[in-house]
């Protein structure tokens, strides 16, 4: 089977997410551009189950037929069109369009058009249908889900240079249950920047951890703050969780945040798998078992909100020494085979780009980068993999950019 992935703001996390959770040989990738990724999985795994687990995926897909771009261009859709929607076998149905990197030249598809010739051939047929349509190309997976998935179907075209996939969209993402975790949750700390639920998700993911072995996998965020990523390490059901932070009253906002999460989903027996206590990240080997830790995924601090180029070197110099005590410690705590998945801010001060600088410091104590993506894909044009192995994440203005690094120990 043939699936389509349509990818979230930042392609490159969105795919070497995918590349993670479904693990396809090079062979089994058709398509890769900065909207979409096509893949064959002979699994037969549900699509409902990939969309749970992973945070970067916008829609998840069949693919129905691949279209010469000549025989799109000349509208010979119709009835490929009609017989997805007939087997719905539904007396009322909704659909809509959605168009992926379609360029100016491919559009010459007139939707309006489309859409009412597909009405008029379903209602001979005896069968009510709507179009549910948008003045964008796409359609947002709000829309889709709230009006087609349970009531009809979403066609997507998904364009290449070689040629037009045509896709029925199957799941979307589960953004009720992402924002009702962000926004509805009783602390929710905005000044401290924090890190959006869908990202600690891909992050979670780039450890690289199979269902079997996080159930056995001890999870540790040294700087937790309000509990982000703890929150969906508890829904991924590690073995065990621990969180830690060096600011005692964020603490108890964290065990809160929790606390009414566990409440909130109803898994009760799960909290005594969950521990949050006050720990210096640079003192952790004193709370925390020897080569017991499987997976820590964090966002320390990351400096303030507010600098200036004056203290941007003191800034870069502290933060870099936090990160180096912590590493130094992370590595007596954690498993031989273990992952460090972490954030190091990028600061950008008139137009250029400050790193912190320690990968040589902690290559000389046994830690290396990995590539959070396999090597047939590196040289791909939509990924966008730094010299230091590391994905940046950002959104337009900001000052702080979140650099995504996957470490693991040379012993």
């Amino acid at each position: 089977m043939t699936y389509f992935f349509i990818l979230g703001n930042n392609p490159t996390l969105s795919i070497a997410e995918i590349i993670k959770i479904i693990k396809p040989k090079e062979k089994d990738i058709k398509e890769i551009t900065s909207e979409f990724l096509i893949l064959e999985d002979e699994k037969m795994a549900k699509e409902g189950e990939w969309q749970s687990k992973l945070g970067g995926a916008v829609k998840i897909g069949k693919i129905i037929e691949k279209i010469k771009l000549d025989d799109f261009k000349k509208g010979i859709l119709i009835n490929k069109i009609i017989d997805v929607l007939m087997s719905k076998n539904q007396k009322k149905i909704n659909f809509g369009f959605s168009f992926y990197n379609q360029d100016t030249k491919n559009e010459t598809i007139n939707k309006e058009r489309m859409a009412l010739s597909i009405k008029r051939e379903l209602k001979g047929k005896n069968i009510f249908s709507r179009w549910v349509e948008s003045s964008e190309k796409t359609l947002s997976s709000v829309v889709v889900e709230k009006n087609i998935l349970n009531q009809g179907l979403e066609i997507v075209f998904l364009f290449t240079q070689n040629g037009v996939f045509l896709g029925q969209t199957s799941s979307c993402q589960l953004f009720k249950e992402y924002g009702d975790r962000d926004f509805n949750r009783p602390v929710r700390v905005i000044k401290k920047g924090m890190i959006p639920p869908k990202l600690a998700r891909i992050m979670i993911n780039l450890g690289g951890k199979d269902e079997f072995s996080i159930r056995r996998t001890c999870f540790l965020d040294p700087f937790c703050g309000t509990g982000t990523i703890l929150q969906e390490a508890f829904l991924m059901n590690f073995g065990q969780i621990i969180g830690t932070d060096k600011n005692k009253r964020i603490i108890i906002d964290a065990q809160n945040n929790l606390k009414w999460l566990i409440q909130r989903t109803k898994r009760e027996s799960g909290a005594k798998k969950v521990k949050i206590f006050y720990s210096d990240s640079r003192k952790l080997a004193n709370k925390i078992k020897q080569k017991s830790v499987g997976l820590v995924v964090t966002e320390p601090y990351l400096g303030p909100m507010k600098f200036n180029l004056s203290d941007n070197q003191f800034i870069v110099k502290e933060l870099a020494r936090l990160y180096f005590l912590t590493f130094r410690e992370l590595k007596t705590i954690i498993k031989d085979d273990g992952r460090v998945v972490i954030v190091f801010p990028v600061f950008k001060i008139k137009g250029r780009e400050y790193y912190i600088q320690i990968l040589e410091q902690l290559k000389k104590i046994g830690w290396q980068t990995e590539s959070s993506l396999p090597n047939f894909l590196l040289k791909n044009k939509t990924v966008n993999i730094t010299k230091r192995n590391s994905i940046i994440y950002s959104r337009p203005g900001q000052t702080i950019m979140r650099e995504i690094l996957v470490f693991k120990l040379n012993r």
